[in-house]
């Protein structure tokens, strides 16, 4: 492989290193003056993991009883693999530990919980996700502990997460993880007896609507005074597309959309956003080039009426010799960036997937070109993510348009603007200060709509600071590993 930058994944460096997350004049002024609120913006929503830890590790929140308010438009509620150097029931002793909660975008709560550091979660869910909620408002206790198993086939023992759960509705049940599949998420019920809870882990859930979460926000009695809370929010609260649905739409083949995936996913490879960047670029520059050809043929045919001088335009054929004549150049030009974006430091073989690319764009439409550059190619994932592979991707979302585990909703721009006042309302609530704010913008991995992903950012940004005296624009940090950078998904070329 030519990518040598790879990430460290055995960071053995002590958990206090974690604050170095957050920078410096951030944290100085979060210390010396407790009414500044940091205000962190990741791309993934599991990146929020070491600036949790970096909070409580630097004391700007307890290291346990911490309360989440997380506004979303899921619940990111799904149960980590417990591996080995898992924190099971303690606190993350080293870097390393602290990578273990970081296995992707929707199990990170569960396993921050599992170290102690979540007393109590509070999802507020949007309107558009009514249709999955029989109640406004539930509350769950548990108490969370393990119990050993002995898995079917090879008699091996294993560990496995079990929990009793209560609610207002239901009596006391208790449940263990189906240990025979980390792929299975049923739960098995158990006595209690069944379940160690030798570690006295025990929380709160609640799933509660936009509007209940205002009145009850209100009423002052909801979150206590001195509470700490981190207000955590997704920009997908606003809605949730799959970038599928354009390539679709476009009319694109998936034969086409198939073939130029995998050859991306075995030619561009990188274990950091700049290489993501330079990768994007580089492919965007070659559809231009497919663009200008494919323009210059059609203007030419349509600017004349004349058989023979429209036969003097560029035919077909011609186009996809033109293009694939630019190979060599276009493989030349690659070869810069051979140790930052490039999967094989074999030349022979990047000309064989260059051409592949070009012959699969000459088969596309100008509409579908300009879709295609509009997706552009990513990260698979962040590269702060456990097991993270540097193959990259055509940047559609892995959410499928016929998908049944994820509720899709486009947003007007009159609704973002009746969604944004509604959270003016709901974060003007007097006793809500949160000691820490972070904001995901889940654009990577294909939730929030990408048309409006500025605006709704812009718009959450204006309501922080217009709901909370303690922001300020100073006390505002972007990642890293943000895709686009700072200016995001929009601004990348």
């Amino acid at each position: 492989m030519a990518v040598k930058n790879k990430i460290d994944r055995v960071n053995i460096n002590d958990i206090n290193d974690v604050v170095k997350y957050i920078p410096p004049k951030i944290l100085r002024t979060a210390k010396w003056d407790s009414s500044k609120i940091p205000v962190i913006v990741v791309e993934e929503h599991h990146e929020v993991i070491p600036y949790w830890f970096a909070a409580a590790e630097s004391s700007l929140i307890p290291i346990d009883g911490v309360t989440i308010l997380h506004v979303d438009g899921h619940s990111d509620t799904g149960i980590p693999e417990v591996r080995n150097n898992f924190p099971l029931f303690q606190w993350p002793r080293s870097l390393s530990q602290l990578f273990t909660l970081m296995q992707k975008n929707d199990v990170f709560v569960v396993g921050a919980s599992l170290t102690g550091l979540i007393k109590r979660f509070i999802w507020v869910w949007p309107p558009w996700d009514k249709v999955n909620h029989d109640n406004p408002h539930i509350t769950a206790y548990l108490e969370i502990g393990s119990t050993v198993k002995l898995l079917p086939k090879t008699g091996q023992e294993v560990l496995v997460l079990c929990a009793c759960v209560t609610t207002l509705i239901d009596k006391k049940g208790c449940y263990m993880m189906n240990y025979t599949s980390i792929y299975n998420e049923d739960f098995i019920p158990i006595k209690k007896d069944e379940c160690s809870f030798s570690q006295n882990i025990t929380g709160i859930y609640e799933e509660i609507s936009e509007g209940e979460a205002i009145k009850l926000l209100k009423s002052g009695n909801w979150i206590a005074p001195g509470e700490n809370v981190i207000l955590d929010v997704d920009e997908d609260y606003y809605g949730c597309e799959s970038v599928f649905t354009k390539l679709y739409k476009s009319g694109v083949k998936d034969f086409i959309a198939d073939n130029m995936a995998a050859i991306i996913n075995n030619m561009f490879c990188s274990y950091t956003v700049a290489g993501e960047i330079i990768a994007d670029n580089f492919y965007n520059s070659v559809i231009k080039i497919v663009l200008a050809a494919k323009t210059e043929m059609l203007n030419c045919r349509r600017s004349t009426h004349d058989l023979v001088l429209k036969n003097k335009c560029t035919t077909y054929v011609q186009l996809q010799q033109n293009v694939f004549n630019m190979i060599p150049d276009l493989a030349e030009s690659v070869k810069n960036y051979k140790e930052s974006i490039l999967c094989s430091d074999n030349d022979q073989i990047n000309h064989i997937f260059l051409q592949g690319l070009l012959r699969n764009m000459v088969k596309l439409t100008i509409p579908q070109l300009k879709v295609l550059a509009n997706v552009g190619i990513c990260l698979s994932i962040s590269p702060r993510t456990l097991d993270y592979q540097p193959e990259m991707r055509l940047c559609t979302s892995y959410n499928l348009p016929n998908s049944t585990t994820v509720s899709f909703h486009s947003p007007s721009t009159k609704e973002i603007e009746h969604r944004t006042k509604r959270l003016e309302l709901l974060f003007s609530a007097k006793n809500l200060t949160p000691k820490f704010i972070t904001i995901t913008r889940s654009v990577r991995d294909g939730y929030t709509p990408r048309e409006q992903s500025f605006k709704i950012e812009s718009d959450i940004m204006k309501v922080i600071r217009s709901s909370f005296l303690g922001f300020e624009k100073d006390m505002v940090h972007f990642d890293i590993n943000l895709l686009g950078g700072l200016e995001g998904w929009s601004g990348r070329h």
